[in-house]
């Protein structure tokens, strides 16, 4: 992997992933993404690949945080899930994940909360 930034985004749903990814390109487009649909997939792509920059987590992934954070412990982890019970955002949260953000319903406000994530976690010059 080149010097570039990357992000890894697991989400069990496949819609939720690709949009995510399509976000991501849209606004930061030197970004490399890479979309797994489970934490297992997530550290079977790890064994062969370089630890990503950030790794956003879907609604089931941040319930096997504690797994992936095995894995790749320097690295800052963040969810991004609609309605997510205050336990499981709490046991995420004591898990190790860095911080929780709320899927917004409409496109332009999904788009914002990803650059956000992006500019909180990986800074301005991504």
């Amino acid at each position: 992997m080149n010097s570039r930034a990357s992000v890894l985004v697991i989400d069990e749903n496949q819609h939720e992933s690709t949009l995510a990814a399509s976000a991501i390109a849209l606004r930061h487009p030197g970004i490399q993404v890479k979309a797994v649909q489970s934490v297992g997939a997530a550290l079977r792509y790890l064994q062969d690949a370089a630890a990503p920059r950030l790794v956003i987590l879907g609604r089931k992934a941040l319930g096997e945080a504690a797994t992936l954070l095995n894995a790749v412990p320097a690295v800052p982890i963040v969810g991004l899930a609609a309605e997510l019970h205050a336990a499981a955002r709490d046991r995420a949260i004591a898990a190790g994940v860095q911080a929780i953000y709320d899927r917004p319903p409409s496109w332009p406000e999904y788009r914002d909360v990803v650059t956000e994530i992006l500019r909180n976690w990986l800074g301005s010059g991504t």
